[in-house]
């Protein structure tokens, strides 16, 4: 495995991850920052794509 499949996983795993904290956590605080971590997640994979525009949009939504 390539430095970059390990990063797209460590972020796929990140991601998918908080999303689901998102989705089922009953504190809205909690969810807040999951969100934020999946934000921050996709930013990240798209930075990986090459997609640095749509990275740095993702980043200010």
């Amino acid at each position: 495995m390539t430095p970059s499949d390990v990063v797209f996983w460590i972020l796929a795993v990140v991601t998918v991850g908080s999303a689901a904290v998102v989705v089922l956590s009953r504190t809205l605080i909690y969810s807040a920052f999951a969100l934020l971590f999946t934000f921050f997640g996709v930013a990240g994979l798209y930075v990986l794509l090459g997609a640095d525009f749509l990275a740095a949009t993702q980043l200010l939504i």
